[in-house]
């Protein structure tokens, strides 16, 4: 092998580390940042699964207040039907 080969192998073989080099901090630099979106993903993630357990219990409140209203309104018709039978069965000239 003549000395020209062997410096133009000598600059592949740098280039190649060159390359290798910057490739793999490129790599290290990528994984990095992945690790960083992971972790707000993550954070993410459990914030919204928080939320989504309070609004959870903020809806079966809620259900629960909706289904008190719903018995009180037909308990108070119920009572109004009863007090308008009773009228219509006391006759014309009876007061209250």
């Amino acid at each position: 092998m003549n000395e020209d080969d062997k410096e133009a192998k000598s600059e592949v073989i740098d280039f190649f580390l060159f390359f290798l080099v910057n490739f793999s901090g490129w790599i290290v630099h990528e994984i990095l940042i992945m690790d960083e979106y992971s972790c707000e993903f993550q954070l993410q993630l459990a914030t919204m699964q928080a939320e989504m357990a309070r609004m959870s219990e903020e809806n079966q409140r809620l259900r629960g207040v909706l289904s008190q209203m719903t018995n009180n309104y037909n308990a108070l018709q119920m009572h109004l039907i009863t007090l308008m039978q009773q009228r219509s069965n006391s006759g014309p000239n009876e007061v209250c």
